[in-house]
């Protein structure tokens, strides 16, 4: 024992395995504890001088900060001198976080990417890949102003018609609205003509007014613009007929190309933890529990008599193989050939056969199986052939389409999420370079910046955000 009075002094420590202990350690200096296991360790270390060094410091505060902190026994010990107060780093498992945490929402970045994504994202048309935007009048008005001079045009509103819709009564309507021309298949034609033809096409558009670029009135095109969006129930049309063209705009967002229609940017939109923005398939988890085909054949060498369908061979389910070797010849399905010599074609019959076919295929022999889960031999040996796999949906990516569709810097979140935090640092970076007139969104980079500068200075910077 030391005689330096800067010393932590142990007497009679009795906490688990300790049995009356008397030690003396030094202050300011690197101890270990090492033994095996069982030694009592741990219960020096954390049951003993954690514990009493923590404790007094916590009896330092008032009575109303203690209730707040973390409270622990006092060791069982004779007498403990010169103990500092302590904190304490272990080992130990951490709270348990929902199967759709990721690097992202631990530490808050996927927060500031939804909101950045609802902020800055620009719609893109997963189909064409056409930018996706919202019309209003303006708009409209700024497509007209494209026309020469002198063009005629019509501002119309397309209307369905349906195979069952009254025309009689659908002519008295628009006369009582003031209204006295529709278009039909390409044809203008005055509604006080006679009875409205029934348009091949399956609509006809409504004409609001005809106008001459150049020589109408700029409050009357307005005008009658917003009726358009109005009566046509958020869809307008223009059409051109010095230069036969028809243009369609839609106050939300809708692809006129593809006829696709698309949400609003969203915060919840981002968020796979939400119902909003969850791939439905997956519910946000980015993979399923699926049959494994190498699960399934695990031995692609070998032949289907010999044993290739790994289901097959036990005993429960053998029948299903003696079924199969039973039809084979007839459905032509070589049984003594190694599996992998097995066409394209014969491996999708084994997956898919139906009853009426002459044979149960996989699918469905594992679709039976599932009806049966609620018994436990089931369902042990469905997992037995079954993994996870990557959504077939989102690709991984946790969300639903309408959000893989919102892009900035051209890449979705998905994409995004999939950067390590060096690349995703460098990303922001430049992006952050070319949005410097908006300001709030620049709020939010820094925010995400500096987020992911502190994930990189403690060395993280190879994980990826998802």
């Amino acid at each position: 024992m030391a005689n330096d009075s800067r010393m932590i002094r142990l007497r009679g420590v009795r906490v688990h395995n300790l049995k009356g202990v008397d030690l003396d350690l030094p202050l300011h200096k690197f101890v270990a504890f090492s033994g095996v296991s069982g030694s009592g360790k741990s219960s020096l270390a954390f049951d003993t001088l954690y514990a009493e060094g923590q404790r007094r410091y916590v009896e330092t505060f008032s009575t109303y900060t203690r209730q707040f902190l973390e409270r622990l026994d006092k060791p069982d010990a004779d007498r403990i001198d010169g103990i500092p107060p302590a904190i304490a780093v272990a080992q130990r498992s951490g709270g348990r976080r929902a199967g759709r945490s990721t690097i992202g929402t631990v530490s808050e970045i996927h927060d500031h990417l939804t909101l950045l994504f609802a902020r800055a994202g620009r719609v893109v048309c997963s189909n064409c890949g056409k930018p996706v935007e919202p019309a209003d009048p303006s708009a409209v008005v700024r497509a007209i102003e494209t026309f020469p001079d002198g063009s005629r045009y019509l501002i119309a509103f397309p209307l369905d018609i349906r195979p069952d819709s009254d025309l009689e009564g659908l002519a008295e309507a628009l006369r009582s609205d003031g209204l006295t021309r529709i278009r039909v298949d390409g044809q203008v034609l005055r509604i006080e003509d006679g009875p409205l033809p029934r348009p091949v096409a399956g609509g006809i558009d409504v004409v609001i007014d005809r106008l001459t670029r150049g020589s109408e009135a700029s409050s009357r095109r307005l005008d009658s613009i917003e009726s358009a969006f109005a009566r046509g129930l958020g869809r307008a049309r223009v059409i051109d007929e010095t230069n036969p063209r028809t243009l369609t705009f839609f106050r939300k967002r809708h692809c006129a190309n593809c006829g696709i229609d698309y949400a609003d940017p969203d915060p919840r939109l981002f968020r796979y933890n939400s119902p909003l923005g969850a791939c439905s398939t997956c519910e946000g988890y980015g993979s399923i529990v699926a049959l494994d085909p190498d699960r399934i054949i695990p031995d692609s060498s070998k032949t289907i008599h010999d044993g290739a369908i790994a289901p097959w061979t036990t005993p429960s389910y053998r029948e299903n193989l003696d079924e199969l070797l039973r039809v084979a010849p007839k459905l032509k399905i070589p049984v003594d050939s190694p599996f992998s010599e097995l066409s394209m074609t014969q491996v999708d019959f084994l997956y898919n056969a139906t009853p009426k076919q002459g044979f149960v295929g996989l699918n469905l022999f594992f679709k039976r199986l599932e009806s049966k889960a609620y018994k436990l031999p089931v369902r042990v040996f469905l997992s037995r052939w079954r993994s996870f796999q990557t959504c077939p949906d989102c690709q991984g990516a946790r969300l639903r389409p309408e959000a893989l569709a919102v892009r900035i810097g051209g890449l979705d979140i998905g994409r995004v999420s999939n950067k390590t935090i060096d690349e995703a640092r460098d990303f922001f970076d430049r992006f952050a370079a070319e949005e410097v007139a908006n300001p709030l969104v620049l709020r939010l980079l820094d925010q995400t910046r500096s987020r992911l500068e502190t994930l990189e200075r403690i060395g993280l910077g190879y994980l990826t955000l998802d």
